[in-house]
C-alpha cells in the first residue's frame, strides 16, 4: 500500500514538472513571438508643421506651466497663433518594457528587454532593430551598460529573494558572464563608463566599493552606518544621497572616487534626491517643500550659493545639458494630493508630464513638448538621458515601462546659445 502511494506521488511529481517546463516553454515562446514583432511606432511626432500655439493664459501652458509656482516671468512666451513652427519629434523606439538602455556613440541605442533580459541594438536613422543577444535572464529589474555598450550588467531578483547582478561582455561571446557580490543595493557606471562604483549593505550598515564592470579588482574607498544610497557620478566626484522619503531627512554627501575622501554638500532634507552638474560644480536637488510637494533648487558646490527654482518636480525627472549651463526636466502637469516622493515610487501616483528646459543662470524656463496635450499620449517620464550633442532625450515611461525618444529642432536645441560669463555658474 505505502509502495502504491509513493508510485502516486512521484507520478504527481512528474505530471507538475512537466507542467511546469510546458509553461515555461509557452512563456518563452509567446516572449519570442513579441519581441519579433515590428515594434509599434505611436509617435513619429515628426517635424516642421503648421499648428495654433498657445499662450500662458489658457490651453496647454495652463496645465504645464500649473507646476512653475513663482516664476511666471521667466517663462519663454510662445509664438503668434497659426504661425510655423518647429515642433520636437516624439517616437516610441521599443513597445514592451525595458530594463535600461545607453544611446551608443555611433547613432544607435541599445537596450535590454525586460521580461527576457535580451539585448538589441536599434539603429536611429532607419529604425531597424537587431537582437544583439538573447541570453535569457527573466524578469529583469534594472540593467547597466559600460564600455559603449558593449557591455552590460543585468540585475534581477534570485530564488532567496537576493538582487544578484551579471556581468556579459558583449563583444566576447567566448567569455562567461561573471557575478559581482550580491547584496548591492545601488550601482552606478563611472563617466568613462570603464568602472563601476556600488554600495554593498552589510551588518554594520554599508560600505562602497569601486571595482572593473565585471566585479574584479574591488577596492574599499568608504563606508556608512546607515544603508539606502542613490549614488551618481561625474568626473572623479561621486554624489551620495540618502534614499528619498516623506518623512525622514536626508543628506548627501560627496565623495572624491580617488582618494574616498566624504564632504557633506546637502542636510537634513525631507524627500532629498540629487544629481551632480557634467563639471561636478552644481548640484541638482529636490526636496519637499510647504504641503510636501517636491521644489527643485540648485546648489553651486564652490560658493555654497543654493537658488531655489520655484518650480515643482523631482530630480530622477530631469538631466543637466551636456554644457552644464540648463538642465531638461519632466514636469509633472498636476501633483495629486499625496505623500511623495513614496506614493510615486511605489506606482500608486502615475504622472503625465510636459517637457521644460531650465537655465540655471537665469532661471529662464523654456517650454518643448506637452505629450498628452498635443498627441494624446501620457508619458510619466523617467530614467531620462541626452545625446552629447543635447539635441535628443532617451527616457522611460514609467506608466508601461517603454523605451522613447524626443528630438529636438534646431530653435530649441538648447536656451544656452552661448556660454554664462560667470565662472562659478549658480
Amino acid at each position: 500500500m505505502k509502495r502504491k502511494q509513493l508510485y502516486i506521488g512521484i507520478s504527481v511529481l512528474i505530471i507538475i514538472l512537466i507542467i511546469a517546463l510546458l509553461g515555461w516553454a509557452i512563456f518563452i515562446g509567446q516572449q519570442q513571438q513579441r519581441l519579433q514583432q515590428e515594434t509599434e511606432d505611436l509617435g513619429y511626432f515628426d517635424s516642421t508643421l503648421s499648428t495654433p500655439t498657445r499662450d500662458r493664459e489658457g490651453g496647454l501652458f495652463n496645465g504645464a506651466f500649473g507646476n512653475i509656482l513663482n516664476n511666471n516671468d521667466n517663462v519663454s512666451k510662445s509664438a503668434p497663433d497659426e504661425v510655423v513652427v518647429a515642433k520636437p519629434a516624439l517616437r516610441q523606439l521599443y513597445n514592451l518594457p525595458t530594463a535600461g538602455f545607453i544611446k551608443k556613440r555611433s547613432n544607435a541605442i541599445r537596450f535590454v528587454d525586460k521580461a527576457t533580459g535580451h539585448v538589441f541594438e536599434r539603429d536611429l536613422p532607419d529604425g531597424t532593430t537587431t537582437r544583439i543577444d538573447q541570453t535569457t535572464v527573466p524578469q529583469v529589474q534594472e540593467v547597466l551598460f559600460v564600455n559603449d555598450g558593449d557591455g552590460v550588467l543585468r540585475r534581477y531578483i534570485g530564488e532567496d529573494g537576493s538582487l544578484i547582478t551579471i556581468y556579459s561582455n558583449l563583444e566576447d561571446t567566448e567569455t562567461q558572464n561573471a557575478s559581482l557580490p550580491t547584496q548591492i543595493s545601488e550601482i552606478t557606471v563611472s563617466p568613462d563608463e570603464n568602472e563601476v562604483f556600488f554600495s554593498q549593505q552589510t551588518l554594520q550598515g554599508s560600505t562602497f566599493y569601486l571595482s572593473s564592470p565585471d566585479g574584479t579588482e574591488k577596492k574599499e574607498i568608504s563606508a556608512s552606518t546607515l544603508r539606502g544610497w542613490n549614488i551618481d557620478w561625474q568626473n572623479d566626484v561621486l554624489l551620495v544621497s540618502q534614499k528619498a522619503s516623506s518623512d525622514l531627512p536626508g543628506s548627501a554627501y560627496l565623495i572624491n572616487a580617488s582618494t574616498g575622501t566624504k564632504t557633506l554638500v546637502l542636510q537634513q532634507l525631507k524627500g532629498l534626491s540629487a544629481a551632480l552638474s557634467p563639471d561636478g560644480k552644481n548640484i541638482l536637488y529636490n526636496y519637499n517643500g510647504d504641503g510636501g510637494i517636491p521644489i527643485l533648487a540648485v546648489k553651486n558646490i564652490n560658493s555654497g550659493k543654493t537658488t531655489i527654482l520655484d518650480i515643482a518636480g523631482f530630480t530622477e525627472k530631469c538631466v543637466w545639458s551636456p554644457n552644464g549651463v540648463s538642465f531638461f526636466c519632466a514636469l509633472p502637469n498636476e501633483f495629486p494630493e499625496g505623500e511623495y516622493p513614496d506614493e510615486w515610487y511605489q506606482g500608486r501616483v502615475l504622472f503625465s508630464d510636459s517637457l521644460f528646459e531650465i537655465r540655471t543662470d537665469t532661471k529662464q524656463i523654456a517650454h518643448i513638448i506637452s505629450p498628452q496635450a498635443e498627441y494624446g499620449v501620457s508619458l510619466d517620464i523617467t530614467n531620462i538621458s541626452v545625446n552629447t550633442d543635447g539635441n535628443a532625450l532617451f527616457f522611460i515611461n514609467k506608466i508601461d515601462q517603454t523605451l522613447w525618444s524626443i528630438t529636438l529642432p534646431e530653435e530649441v536645441e538648447g536656451v544656452v546659445e552661448e556660454e554664462s560669463g560667470d565662472e562659478e555658474g549658480i
